[in-house]
This record gives C-alpha cells, structure tokens and sequence, in this order.
C-alpha cells in the first residue's frame, strides 16, 4: 500500500510541474471535470473565452475557446510587468527619465508625462500596472531596452521560453493592433508565472498611491487602481474580497477582459477572462461589465467544489497489534493522535477514496507499554497526494507479566548460542576430566600391586 501511494505522489508531482502542457486544452470547447449529481456544474459564461486553473497543483478547473485566438488588449501589461521586473530586479528606486521620443508614442490612457521629467522605477511600474498608464510603459520600455521595439522584442522571447505558442507582442500597452494576439491558455502561462514573482501581486493589488511633484511638475499625481475586482477606487460593486492582483480592462477590438488570482479556504485560483461584453441596466443609463461578473461567477463556483474534511480521526481505531509479555492482554489498540484535515472535493467519498496507510516502528511489541507511547505512523492520501500524517498511539496501558517475562528471560538464556558453547565446553571438559582421572587411578593401582 505505501508503494503504491508514494507512485500516486510521484505522479501528482510530476503532473504538476507540466503546468504549461495541462493548459493546451481543445480550441473552441467548454471543458469541465467538474459538476455532477453531486456538485453545482459550472456556470454560463458570457465571455468569448474564459479559464480558471488551480494555481497550486496546475488543474484546469473550466476552460472555455482557450486556444482560440483573440486580440489581448490591456493583459499584455502582464507580460511589460514580467520584463520590466526581471530585468530591474524587482521593485526599485532606479531614476528613468522619460524622453520626447517614448512620450511621442503614447496614445490612450496617460498620466501625462513630460519629456526629460524623472520618475523612480517603482512609480512607473505602479502607474502603468495600477491605472494602465501607457506613457508610464512606455517609459520603461524605452529605459530598459534602449528603444520600445526592444522591449517589444524581449517581451515576444518571454513568452516563447513560456510555451506560448499563438501570442505576439507589437507594443507593451496593449492598444489595438491587428497583429498582436493571444490566447486564454497563453495568458494563463504568463500570468501563472507572474504570481510567482516576488513583488508582482503585491504591486498589482495597490488601491491608490500618490507620484509627488517632479523636476517638471508642480503638483503630485494621485492615482487609483482601475482594476474594480481588487479596488474599491472607482466601483464598489466588482469588488471580490478573495480576489489578488493583476489586470482589468478594456479596448473596442478586444473587449472587456480581466485577469486576476483569488485566494479562499486555502485554495488559490487564477482567472483568466477574455472579450466579455457589458450590458445596460434596464430603466437606467448604468452598464454593467461582465468580465467581473464572469469571474465572480466562476471562482465562487471553483472554491464551492471543494470543503475541509476530517479524513483520520483520533477516535479512530487503526489496528491492535500483538504484544508479548502482557499481564492482561494480548494485543493493543492504536489511534492517531491528531485528525488529519484536508481540503477535498466535495462529493468525495472518505471511505473509499481516501487511501490510508499506517506502519509500526517495531515488528515486535513488548511491554510495558503505557498509554500515549508513540507506536507508528498514519499517513492519508487522495488522488496521488499525500493529505497529512499523524502518529499512532497506545490507546490503553498493558502491564508486564512477571511470569511470562521470567520464563521468556529463561527461555532467551536457552536459546543464547554463548550459553550453547558454554554448557558444550563444559560437557567437554568435564568428559576430558573424567576420563584423565580414570586413567590416573588405574595407573596408581598397577603400581602399588608392584610393591606388594
């Protein structure tokens, strides 16, 4: 049994380290493992393309036309963050100056950068990731790769090394260009590994900062994050508590699209949703966008697949091994000392699903043993994933037999091959002895029968 549960790990371990390859799923299909008799199947999404992937094992929970090829509008600051990030090492003060040519280019959302005006590193990563300025990555562009078509160049390589095999950059705002396109799988890879970087969620997940006065202008910048699903700065009804990071937005050609990690009961999604559309609020002039919407639908259905169960109790009876030497008793009873909780798909059935293996420190118990002693170990495994470990533990005192125990003592001394050797040199002896006393006396008898 622990043979075959440490094959089911391997497996699971190596599954979730192709991460890239469980993403490529068939163009044009709404994919699911999940929702059946027993769980809520997953919900309509309005969206052209949609995904949601379990961040922590590389499942894909429900994809919707991710290999489809779409044009990927505001997500690809994602890939600008991952570049501009690695290649300044993180999050740092480092001046840029901004320069006519990089400011020349920008069109569409700004915060109005001046030529030759000097900015940190952190300020242009925070407005161009927070409010989507696309001066601000322009800027950076320019100032890590020398030119913008560099930084353009260095991005496309980013997501070659990724696997993404239909994504092409042409700038790093995101405005529309006819060549420039995605997929939901590729965006998934990127933004997968961009929730490994160290400063990428906590700088995507900023509410509100403030850029204060430059060499060029007198007034500070104050700005919001314009990603409703984790700020409450323009929109409080897309707020999602769980919700951590990373991109939201918007062109005509590419639709509303969201992309964002959540974070619930110890599990951690991302969410991935591509040209969703907006609707107007009948009797008002409010629209509401269903890129949020979308995704609020799909994590709140994800997180409700899945709930902690106590899969080994400490009331649990695991064995009675046998015990030699017991005054009273034979065998003894072994529980875990500990529950082992795990988060499990809701209609898992403990009993017959759940895998567990229990093994004892000794082949051999001999007591005294007193209750609490620590015998083995339990360990619980679902699905190739090993869900927790307790130890076993005496339920029960089993008092030594005195008797039994003498005799075993007897028993052990008989059996001793030094004992063995012992008796057998003895018995030697003692025959060498006897038969060179008998040898000795006849000699002394045939001499006196000479005297006389």
């Amino acid at each position: 049994m622990l043979k075959r549960t440490a094959t089911k790990i391997l497996s699971s371990a190596l599954a979730a380290l192709m991460l890239a390859a469980s993403l490529a799923l068939p163009a044009r299909a709404e994919i699911s493992r999940y929702g059946g008799e027993t769980t809520a199947p997953p919900p309509e999404i309005t969206a052209q393309a949609a995904m949601i992937v379990n961040l922590d094992t590389g499942e894909v929970m429900y994809g919707k036309n991710v290999n489809d090829k779409m044009f990927p509008g505001p997500v690809v600051k994602i890939m600008s963050a991952v570049v501009a990030l690695e290649a300044l090492g993180g999050v740092t003060e480092e001046a840029v100056t901004a320069t006519g040519r990089a400011v020349g280019l920008t069109a569409g959302n700004n915060i109005g950068i001046l030529s030759g005006e000097i900015f940190t590193a952190r300020q242009l990563l925070l407005a161009m990731t927070v409010n989507s300025a696309n001066d601000a990555a322009n800027v950076l562009a320019e100032h890590i790769s020398g030119t913008v078509d560099g930084f353009v160049a260095a991005m496309n390589r980013k997501a070659q090394e990724l696997g993404c095999t239909s994504t092409v950059y042409t700038n790093p705002t995101g405005l529309h260009s006819p060549t420039m396109t995605t997929t939901a799988a590729d965006v998934a890879k990127i933004a997968a590994y961009a929730a490994k970087l160290p400063d990428y969620l906590e700088l995507t997940s900023t509410t509100r900062f403030a850029i204060p006065p430059t060499n060029r202008t007198a007034t500070e910048r104050s700005l919001h994050n314009r990603n409703h699903f984790v700020s409450k700065e323009y929109e409080t009804q897309y707020y999602y508590p769980a919700a951590r990071g990373m991109n939201a937005g918007s062109t005509a050609e590419a639709g509303y699209c969201l992309v964002t990690t959540a974070e619930h009961k110890g599990m951690r999604y991302l969410c991935v949703i591509l040209k969703a559309t907006d609707y107007k609020i009948p009797g008002s002039d409010f629209l509401r966008v269903n890129s949020f919407l979308d995704a609020k639908a799909l994590l709140d259905w994800a997180f409700s697949l899945f709930a902690n169960k106590a899969v080994v109790k400490t009331t649990d009876l695991i064995c009675e091994p046998k015990i030699t030497m017991g005054a009273d008793k034979d065998f003894v009873g072994l529980n875990p000392d500990a529950d082992i909780e795990a988060l499990l798909p809701v209609d898992v059935d403990i009993e017959t699903e759940v895998e567990r293996a229990y093994i004892l420190f000794d082949d051999l118990l001999v007591a005294p043993i007193k209750k609490g002693d620590v015998l083995g170990e339990i360990y619980a495994s679902y699905d190739g994933r090993v869900l927790g470990r307790a130890n076993l533990v005496a339920n029960a005192d089993v008092e030594r037999s005195n008797i039994l125990f003498g005799l075993g003592r007897i028993r052990e001394m008989l059996a001793s091959r030094q004992l063995i050797a012992t008796l057998c040199a003895f018995v030697v002896l003692t025959a060498v002895y006897t038969v060179y006393a008998i040898f000795r006396g006849g000699g002394r008898r045939r001499r006196e029968r000479f005297r006389l």
